[in-house]
């Protein structure tokens, strides 16, 4: 089991700081919007849902059901 996966390393956050520095040096007439320092503005963008995107719909089982049927009078 890998128990680093999320985790930084220390010269890996330098790295971010290092990379998060320049471009705040070299942003221009722009302005940063994420990562900003204010985490939970953007954190309702990042929650997953618990229903799944496969889930049944009524028109997927309608479909479903007709399609049975179709399949039943061809025997």
């Amino acid at each position: 089991v890998n128990d680093t996966v999320g985790t930084a390393k220390p010269e890996e956050k330098s790295l971010h700081e290092q990379q998060s520095k320049w471009e705040d040096e070299h942003m221009g007439n722009f302005r940063r919007v994420y990562p900003s320092n204010n985490d939970a503005k953007y954190a309702s963008f990042f929650k997953q849902n618990n229903t799944s995107m496969f889930q049944d719909t009524a028109a997927s089982r309608a479909r479903e059901e007709a399609s049975k049927l179709q399949r039943e009078e061809a025997t």
